[in-house]
């Protein structure tokens, strides 16, 4: 061995804890012995099983818990897990539950780098499909109430510049100045997005570090009105595109809806059976290791003596209170506020008063067999073959819906004939009665079952997104000290990919708060270096 490595070596033994016969020479810098002890784990709650929570428990689990050991559990009031995902067999299972229906969220964006992060760490990637790929040769349509005002291949959006070309030439050059405001805001928004943003959880003060403070705030028909978007253009393609995303009226949102609804980026969907999105969320929580806890409400949060939080829970199902109340170190918050329905002993914030009003959204599915169509006369057409298979329609009220798409359903494969139904999902504002269904039929005062229509399957999203036009309301993803509110940004756009984005940054910033500093996680080292130090 080199003289240099023996040196090293001695020098090494001197100024370290090894047992045995080192550990009777008592160095005057280094400290006595300590046995590295391992900290209690930090308990976390999650209130709320959606993509939020799912997000965020993954995230714990998966870049943090080798760091700062976490005991994680998730708590759902329903019977189970989504939140405003929701996948549900079609036909209620009777041809095989590989068929279901989304009632909830659908699409998410191809250049979302969370939710397509997302995909990937669930192993979802290969169950991906782009959705506008099913729509390049399906005949789309936009409905005033009365009649087919426009009529188009795929969506109404131009994607094309054959497409844009053709825009422009009906509808001036508003058309060139939406794309260029698409397309620059949206840049600023994915910075929004972006891992080292409002580390502070300051949305707010984030919006305008990226210059987005207008859109934000700004309601969209002035927006559009002052960027010189034409009132043509806007009823016949923006306003429709608008009410079948987002389930609104332009004058019910702000620029930011807009902007999201026009984006010309595809869009993708989960095809995974038996749950489509479901899938994603349940995946997730199975690789978070969290404890999931299903028909359980929090009832009430308190703070504890030492500054923990005391959860009170209830029995969902049976409405009956638990008695073993629990005490956490961290709380997420990742379900609506006035959807938890929560009581705090704390804050100006309690049960979501601060937040704006939102609105009810229904999703109505229905089946016929394949001989059953649309009546013409609804639409104002010849024949049923005219009646477009994806109907937007304008901000007409009377039309009683915000979109209405037909496709078919296979129900079963006889050697190489495919035999199905038609499955039809409507989108409104309010509950749509038996009687609207029949009335698109053609059979308004006939019962359901003689018209021949074979299942009908109504949801309904109570708080499904907020009538806001003045930006979030409330500024800070940290509501209180260890309080974390991943609805935040649902002020501002209620989408997957932002739920998705909040739960990764709460994570993180849970991270920067419960890691211990480097002379807590090795403090025989920095107790040595103060005592060499202080030698000196």
């Amino acid at each position: 061995m080199r003289p240099v490595y023996i040196r090293a070596f001695v020098a090494f033994a001197l100024t370290t804890n090894v047992p045995g016969h080192f550990e009777s020479h008592q160095h005057p810098l280094r400290p006595p012995h300590r046995p590295i002890t391992i900290a209690e784990p930090k308990r976390v709650a999650i209130i709320g099983a959606g993509i939020a929570g799912a997000s965020v428990a993954y995230q714990l689990h998966n870049e943090y818990t080798h760091l700062v050991p976490m005991e994680v559990v998730v708590f759902e009031a329903d019977e189970q897990i989504g939140g405003l995902v929701n996948s549900t067999p079609l036909d209620g299972g009777t041809h095989g539950v590989y068929r279901f229906v989304e009632t909830g969220a659908t699409i998410f964006r191809g250049d979302d780098s969370c939710m397509q992060t997302a995909v990937d760490n669930a192993g979802l990637r290969r169950k991906v499909a782009e959705v506008p790929r099913r729509y390049t040769s399906v005949p789309a349509g936009v409905w005033d109430g009365e009649s087919i005002i426009l009529k188009r291949k795929g969506d109404l959006k131009a994607r094309t510049r054959r497409e844009q070309i053709r825009d422009i030439w009906y509808y001036g050059l508003s058309v060139r100045r939406l794309h260029a405001i698409v397309d620059d805001k949206l840049s600023r928004f994915r910075e929004l997005y972006s891992e080292n943003s409002y580390t502070d959880g300051d949305l707010l003060a984030a919006i305008r570090r990226v210059g987005l403070e207008e859109e934000s705030k700004t309601p969209a028909t002035q927006y559009l009105s002052d960027h010189r978007i034409s009132s043509s253009y806007i009823h016949d393609i923006v306003e429709p595109t608008v009410r079948k995303l987002f389930g609104h009226d332009i004058n019910e949102l702000n620029a930011f809806s807009v902007l999201i609804a026009m984006d010309l980026s595809p869009a993708f969907e989960l095809i995974s059976r038996p749950r489509g999105m479901a899938e994603l969320v349940l995946r997730l929580l199975r690789l978070s290791e969290a404890q999931l806890q299903l028909r359980t409400r929090v009832a009430s949060i308190t703070r504890s003596s030492h500054d923990r939080f005391q959860l009170k829970l209830s029995d969902s199902s049976r409405n009956e209170e638990k008695e073993d109340d629990q005490e956490f170190d961290i709380v997420i918050i990742a379900a609506h506020l006035r959807r938890a329905a929560l009581g705090f002993d704390f804050g100006s914030f309690s049960n979501g008063e601060s937040l704006p009003a939102f609105v009810e959204r229904h999703v109505t599915y229905f089946t016929t067999p394949l001989n059953i169509r649309l009546a013409p006369a609804v639409f104002n057409v010849s024949t049923s073959d005219d009646i477009p298979d994806v109907i937007y329609t304008a901000a007409q009220r009377k039309t009683r819906v915000f979109s209405l798409e037909s496709s078919f359903a296979p129900t079963v494969l006889e050697g190489d004939v495919v035999y199905g139904e038609t499955l039809y999902k409507i989108t409104s504002p309010e509950t749509i009665p038996d009687a609207f269904i029949a009335e698109l039929l053609g059979h308004p005062l006939r019962p359901l079952a003689e018209i021949g229509v074979k299942w009908v399957h109504r949801r309904v999203w109570p708080l499904a997104s907020p009538l806001n036009v003045d930006g979030p309301h409330l500024d800070n993803i940290e509501l209180t000290n260890g309080l974390f509110y991943t609805g935040v940004a649902e002020e501002l756009l209620p989408t997957m990919e932002m739920n998705c984005r909040l739960g990764v940054k709460v994570a993180s910033m849970i991270f920067q708060r419960l890691r211990p500093r480097q002379n807590e996680m090795y403090p025989f080292l920095f107790e040595r270096f103060e005592r060499r130090m202080e030698a000196q």
